[in-house]
């Protein structure tokens, strides 16, 4: 059986199964994305944060897109922080650890990069990343996006340290 990839915008109906993708995956994600993983704390939490999702949607304020390989979440992709007047917004990503080093995100970010440059015409796409977390520095410039710049004390992990954050765009242009 030939494996498959798709993305897809969250539904309603994704609420268990991201939920149970969180809960398995909870330390490894939490220092990454601590308010994601905070608002996924029980099911009803996940159901809440879902309907928020495709609110946010709904009124092009926030992407959420499941990774679905083999009809199963796999992860997300997440465009946040739209700026329409230029248009622009930052890329936020993760993978379950049973999927890691698969290709899968990379194939997934190709296929959402193609659809917020084309179909939602964004003429920008941004990443914010530690520079501790060698899987998405790699994967930012594998994707072809430049290193901006450096934001100094720019994030509070779940620790409660702050962390430097390496700033990664990518233009419309600039795509193959």
């Amino acid at each position: 059986m030939k494996e498959k990839l798709n993305i897809r915008l969250l539904e309603k109906e994704d609420a268990t199964e991201l939920h149970n993708l969180i809960e398995l995956n909870r330390k490894r994600l939490e220092r990454y994305f601590p308010i994601t993983v905070s608002q996924n704390s029980s099911l009803q939490a996940s159901t809440i944060y879902v309907s928020k999702k495709v609110k946010q949607a709904e009124q092009k304020e926030l992407y959420f897109f499941v990774i679905l390989f083999n009809k199963k979440i796999a992860g997300g992709i997440i465009l946040k922080n739209i700026d329409w007047r230029i248009p622009k917004g930052e890329l936020a990503y993760f993978i379950g650890g049973e999927w890691e080093g698969k290709r899968i995100m990379s194939q997934a970010m190709d296929r959402a990069m193609s659809y917020l440059f084309n179909e939602l015409g964004l003429n920008k796409l941004f990443i914010k990343c530690s520079p501790k977390n060698i899987p998405s520095r790699r994967l930012a410039v594998k994707k072809g996006f430049k290193l901006e710049g450096l934001l100094r004390q720019e994030f509070r992990i779940e620790t409660g340290e702050v962390e430097d954050i390496e700033y990664y765009g990518k233009l419309k242009v600039e795509t193959r």
